[in-house]
């Protein structure tokens, strides 16, 4: 439930954000003066959304640590943790994007900064052609891409007018065209690209499968059971799904069956039990959170629970997380390897000279 609570809050901020951006952008469009020097820069709103998006996630996973959601279920907590971090982590990108990408137009050339690239200075002399089509590109003398700026940016079509007055032809569509597609440049272009995409996308899949090795190999826990004995008369039972909490009176303690060893669990105790039975408890170990686990319960001379089952449901449940473990480390070294022989290809090519590849 917390899960899809987020889920709906954080596309909640997103849509309001979004009615914001344009708002706040047509502002900043009219602020923009008709001249030669100015620069194009992605709107406030997007810096706004970004930010917001980066202050939500962060609440979130505070909000996650001190709730302890899933009833202290340390998978599920590590699992949620994860995936908020990564939201965050994206966001986070997203506004340094946003901060640091922009274009100075002068009356002689563009100075172009963009994360992560270094800032470079683009003559109008060697812009070959634009398009123009709800966003800016420019391209070389021999079709390659040098230039894009999508329509999140303020200023763009104040841009567009300016390189079209400096006589910069429009592209031909569909691009790129035969005549590109033949231009050795271009085809040295392609091959570089297509091989850092190789190499970026297989990177991606292995360190994915690494996550989940790491998650799957930390996050069960393995306990030894001590199994002592504990005698009362129950005060209070709570049940959630497949957990269960026993309250004994005259004790503050709780008494606290996982939804791992809930399956050991003989599902006849639930005609039974209740306030003022009296129980037999073993009390196999006690967790992180300071709980009581129980290996054992016994009502009216009769077991619900064994020791030796609920320890098996244990090491299973620890045993099937490091098999799961190991599968996702050999997922993720076979996914490396191709990412390694891209990259070994590109290195290679480089020294043979790309022109004698393509």
């Amino acid at each position: 439930m917390p899960e899809v609570i987020s889920v709906i809050v954080i596309n909640v901020i997103f849509l309001i954000g979004a009615f914001i951006y344009e708002k706040i952008k047509k502002i900043e469009e009219k602020k923009i003066k008709e001249s030669s020097n100015f620069t194009v820069k992605m709107s406030v709103g997007i810096k706004i959304l970004f930010g917001g998006w980066v202050v939500v996630c962060y609440i979130f996973m505070i909000m996650l640590l001190f709730l302890q959601i899933s009833d202290n279920d340390l998978t599920a907590f590590i699992i949620s943790e994860s995936i908020v971090f990564v939201f965050l982590l994206l966001g986070l990108f997203g506004y340094i994007y946003a901060k640091t990408s922009y274009v100075i137009v002068k009356n002689d050339s563009l100075i172009i900064n963009k994360f992560p690239k270094k800032r470079i200075k683009l003559l109008y002399e060697d812009i070959g052609y634009f398009s123009a089509n709800y966003s800016l590109s420019c391209f070389d003398k021999n079709g390659i891409p040098i230039l894009t700026l999508d329509h999140l940016y303020v200023g763009i079509e104040r841009l567009t007018n300016l390189i079209e007055r400096k006589g910069v032809k429009q592209m031909e569509l569909p691009y790129p065209n035969e005549t590109i597609k033949e231009n050795k440049e271009f085809k040295i272009y392609n091959k570089k690209k297509s091989i850092k995409s190789k190499i970026i996308i297989w990177l991606i899949f292995a360190i994915f499968a690494f996550i989940m090795a790491i998650t799957c190999r930390y996050a069960p826990s393995y306990y030894e059971f001590s199994n002592y004995e504990v005698i009362g008369i129950i005060d209070k039972i709570v049940i959630n799904d497949e957990i269960v909490k026993i309250y004994l009176t005259e004790n503050e303690k709780e008494y606290y069956i996982n939804n791992i060893i809930y399956d050991a669990l003989d599902e006849e105790i639930f005609d039974v039990i209740k306030e003022g039975k009296k129980v037999r408890l073993l009390i196999g170990y006690e967790d992180e959170y300071l709980r009581l686990n129980i290996s054992e319960i016994e009502i009216d001379g009769i077991k619900y629970l064994e020791k030796n089952s609920a320890f098996q449901e244990i090491y299973n449940n620890y045993h099937s997380s490091i098999i799961a473990s190991y599968a996702f480390l050999g997922i993720g070294i076979v996914l490396f390897i191709p990412s390694v022989i891209n990259l070994y290809k590109y290195y290679k090519y480089k020294r043979k000279g790309w022109e004698n590849v393509c």
